[in-house]
Order: C-alpha cells, then structure tokens, then sequence
C-alpha cells in the first residue's frame, strides 16, 4: 500500500495525488490518503474529495504504520533480510522529494511507501494520463452551476488567463506576476497574432483589482467572483473554476499550480498554452537548502515567454 501526504492548495494536492496515483497504478496497489494536515487549517482545505478520485482516507494506524521506522541497526538487518529473500512487498520506505525537477528515483519507490513532497511535473504521471485525466472530474453532486458561462466558453474562441495574487503577495519568490502585468500583456499580444477573435475569460482571487487593473480592447469576461483576502483558498469556487479554465480551448497561465491544472485538463488537442518561462525568483531555495530547478514544470509543448 502507498500512502501519501496531502497538503497545501487545491493545485498541489492534484499533484501530489497525481503522481501518488500513478505509481500505485504501475505497481499495482492500493493507494491511501494522508490529509492531517488540513486538521484545524485556516488557509486551506481539502479539496480532493470533489473529483472522483478512487483513493481512500488513510486511517491513523495506517499512517503510522507507514511512517514508523525501526532503529537504524534494526532497519539495516531487516533490509538486509527482505532483500535476500525478495520480499519486496514487506519493505517499506518514505519517498521524500528532494529536488523540485523531476526525480527518477521516485520510480523505485516500493510497493509499500510513504509519499511526501510536491511532485510538480507531469513525467511523475504521464504514463497515466488517462487515469489521472478521468479521476479529476467532478463527481456526481458537485456540479457547475454557471452553465450559461460553459455555453459562452465553448462557442467562441476562449481563452482562459489566470491573474494569481492573494497569498502569492507575501511570498517573494513567488510573487513575479501579481503587480506587474507585462507578462499578460505579452501573452495576449501573441495569441492575438495567432488567432482570429480570441475571448479572454479572466479568472482571478482578487478580481477586483484585476477589472481595476487590466485594461484590454479585445473582447473579454471577468469569470470569478470577489473574495477578500485569502477567502477564495478557503470558500472560492476552486474546482467549479477549474473546470471552466479546462473548458477554454487556449490558455495563459501564471506561475501557480492551479492554473496549470486548468491548462493541462484542457483536451483540445490544438491549444495553445502560454505560461511564463519563470517560475520563482531566481535563486529561490527548496527546502532541502537547494536553488528549486523549475525545468520540469512546464511540459515540453507550452510557449514559454
């Protein structure tokens, strides 16, 4: 069984549940949540449980038991033993992330592990597309209550474009794009060069500076609702919103898992997708005290700019 911890915003724990899922389908086992960590959170909630994901709620036994280890002497011996006697299925072990580019160590992971870290590249899951692209839809009861708005997007030449600022403003290295719009700017200009009428559908955790902010001349519709301060992490429509973006047949995305969730559902086999070629400030440490290598982020066929 693989167990993996869920954590921050809604973009992260597809991700996460992503390449979890992933490997549990390559090696054939069940596969478990561990979503502690949302217990008594005032900045995110669990989101997941919208999608028709297939993975279950990982018990406390079940998170012990896949976190504890023995002592060092013990855990040596016990290695020592299930190696020799090719008993694969009894080790265990924690699968942390170490570096923000993709690991391809993370594919020899056990079939019975624990899973803890971001996972933000989609060569964790590729080779189950179909799978993860099946499970991230919205399960029965959560529906999209703005069907007025899927007529819109999918009769003209739609195009989603994501303005993330709320929590990205206090956090340097993230907050490249909040307040400065060139970027967009430069997006828009080329999409417009490559297309004939594009829509822009404006999606946005604080939509009021942005219809304050933002001025196009082509033709445009402000989607979100306002949300004061952090509130849309906490009673936004995240994942209404999300399948509207995945709805649009172009995107311009910010530097922000969410938005590239949006982008990357989107089935249209002709989209375009722009999205910025940086993706923290440079020099941004990960937590293992390393410069974070953002190059398997982005997949290979989205413009960078």
């Amino acid at each position: 069984m693989i167990v993996a911890e869920i954590f921050a915003g809604l973009g992260n724990q597809m991700f996460q549940y992503a390449a979890a899922r992933a490997l549990a389908e390559r090696l054939h086992v069940p596969l478990k949540l561990n979503i502690q960590s949302f217990d008594g959170s005032t900045t995110c909630t669990y989101d997941l449980d919208k999608f028709n994901i297939t993975a279950k709620i990982a018990t406390g036994s079940e998170i012990a038991s896949a976190v504890s280890l023995p002592s060092s002497s013990l855990k040596r011996n016990w290695l020592r033993i299930t190696n020799r006697l090719k008993l694969s299925a009894l080790r265990r072990s924690i699968v942390r992330e170490e570096n923000f580019h993709f690991e391809e160590e993370f594919r020899t992971a056990t079939r019975n592990c624990y899973l803890f870290g971001h996972w933000q590249s989609e060569k964790y899951f590729k080779s189950f597309e179909n799978v993860i692209r099946a499970e991230f839809t919205l399960r029965a009861g959560v529906v999209e209550d703005r069907p007025h708005l899927v007529e819109e997007i999918q009769s003209r030449e739609s195009v989603s474009l994501i303005i993330r600022r709320g929590d990205f403003l206090q956090y340097d290295h993230l907050n490249l794009y909040g307040d400065n719009l060139a970027y967009y700017h430069r997006a828009i200009e080329l999409l417009q060069s490559r297309m004939h009428n594009p829509h822009f559908f404006i999606f946005s955790d604080d939509i009021d500076w942005v219809k304050q902010q933002l001025k196009l001349k082509t033709a445009h519709t402000f989607v979100s609702e306002p949300y004061p301060g952090q509130q849309y992490k906490i009673n936004g429509r995240r994942h209404q919103d999300l399948i509207l973006i995945s709805k649009c047949k172009h995107h311009v995305i910010t530097n922000s898992t969410f938005a590239w969730w949006g982008a990357w559902l989107c089935a249209d086999r002709n989209k375009t997708v722009i999205a910025p070629k940086q993706w923290f400030k440079e020099g941004f440490l990960w937590y293992n005290g390393k410069v974070a290598d953002s190059r398997d982020v982005l997949p290979e066929n989205w413009i960078k700019i």
